[in-house]
């Protein structure tokens, strides 16, 4: 768990965390091998090569704990340590829609994480993450006795545009666990997920996918899934539809997942032609439900509007008692709350898209205890605008 939480504040739908000193540390991957740090940061984060050089200058960026004298001319060895100091601008995430836990066994924490946060601490998301916000719950919620965990670990991921259900290990040691056994969890007798996906067009009749994927990656350091029939790994999902909306001609999907690939049902909707609604990355448009939507009418298309609406607070207007000691004259973030990403890509500010994880159950046996299941309650835009049945139950 990472140290006290810095001040927050809400502003319109969103929440926003004061700015802080942060340091990043990470070990050399093998691509960045006999390259510069200056190059590699700038290709695969943010910022150009000069910024980053200026910050080995500065002595923000470490190698090994020792500054480089050469940051230009310095090449990464295998085994090399790198820091990254940053006065670190977090994401906002929603106000409205807050992590929750739905249930727990003596093991683990079945939560919920709203659209829009991450499941652990990654990239501009740290004390905004789900595994920051139950362990924090955890400690100062009414359960801060010695036994509550002071961290939790998530077992299952899930993006952070998704919402739904995430297994959380109260312990390193269950998860590692977890982890160990995860090639038995392949066996669809052993465990049940059930996500719904509001697309585009109708959904006529179920499907069942079996199209390999393999990760490419793009701009930025992302990666995205795409088919892949040579290289790719083995990817399935059977997708049964609930119903058809023709105003916003949207379709309600039910999704069961048999592998566990990056983005898998996101790749697979689209590789069907019926993309999940508001998923620009996989070929969804802006406003999943259509231009007759009306603002407010659904809650992610809300937070759409409230991400592209001129939200961009300042440090002195969300901390105004604060705002000295908060901002940083070298940090080129502030006098903002957000990031810079947040306020030049349109694409960081999608909030979430209309894919929920409404089940996750295990069986017996697996994980050498007593079976478990949690399930979230449906979202807005998935309870509303069609005429639905009900998911199917896990099986027996």
């Amino acid at each position: 768990m990472l140290s006290a939480a810095p001040l927050s504040a809400v502003c319109g739908e969103l929440v926003f965390a004061a700015p802080h000193w942060f340091t990043y540390r990470l070990h050399v991957k093998r691509r960045w091998l006999s390259r510069t740090v200056p190059e590699v940061f700038a290709e695969e984060f943010y910022g150009t090569e000069q910024s980053w050089k200026e910050n080995m200058e500065r002595g923000l960026v470490l190698v090994n704990g020792a500054m480089v004298s050469a940051p230009l001319t310095y090449r990464m060895k295998d085994g090399d340590l790198l820091s990254n100091r940053v006065h670190f601008h977090e994401m906002p995430v929603s106000a409205r829609d807050r992590p929750r836990i739905l249930g727990e066994t003596s093991e683990y924490l079945l939560a919920y994480k709203p659209a829009g946060m991450p499941t652990h601490p990654c990239g501009l998301f740290r004390y905004h993450s789900l595994t920051e916000y139950i362990a924090r719950q955890l400690q100062v919620g009414g359960r801060d006795s010695p036994d509550a965990p002071n961290a939790v670990y998530a077992v299952n991921r899930l993006d952070r545009v998704t919402s739904g259900v995430v297994i959380l290990a109260k312990s390193g040691q269950i998860a590692r666990q977890w982890h160990a056994l995860q090639p038995m969890l392949t066996d669809r007798d052993a465990f049940h997920k059930v996500y719904i996906a509001r697309v585009l067009g109708r959904f006529a009749e179920p499907q069942h996918c079996n199209v390999p994927l393999s990760l490419q990656r793009i701009t930025g350091g992302y990666t995205r899934s795409v088919p892949d029939w040579q290289q790719g790994k083995a990817a399935v999902t059977e997708f049964v539809p609930l119903g058809y909306d023709v105003h916003s001609d949207t379709s309600l999907v039910e999704c069961r997942p048999l592998t566990g690939r990056t983005h898998q049902i996101r790749a697979h909707l689209q590789h069907l032609g019926h993309p999940v609604a508001n998923d620009v990355e996989y070929g969804g448009r802006r406003y999943g439900l259509g231009e007759n939507t009306t603002p407010g009418q659904d809650f992610q298309d809300t937070l759409y509007q409230a991400a592209h609406a001129d939200i961009d607070p300042l440090v002195r207007d969300l901390f105004p008692d604060a705002a000295d000691s908060l901002q940083d004259a070298d940090c080129h973030h502030c006098p903002h709350a957000a990031p810079e990403r947040w306020r030049e890509r349109t694409c960081r500010r999608q909030m979430g898209i209309y894919l929920h994880a409404a089940s996750y159950s295990v069986h017996d046996g697996p994980l050498g205890q007593a079976g478990f299941a949690a399930q979230a309650e449906w979202p807005e835009w998935a309870s509303s605008r069609t005429d639905v049945t009900a998911p199917s139950t896990p099986r027996a």
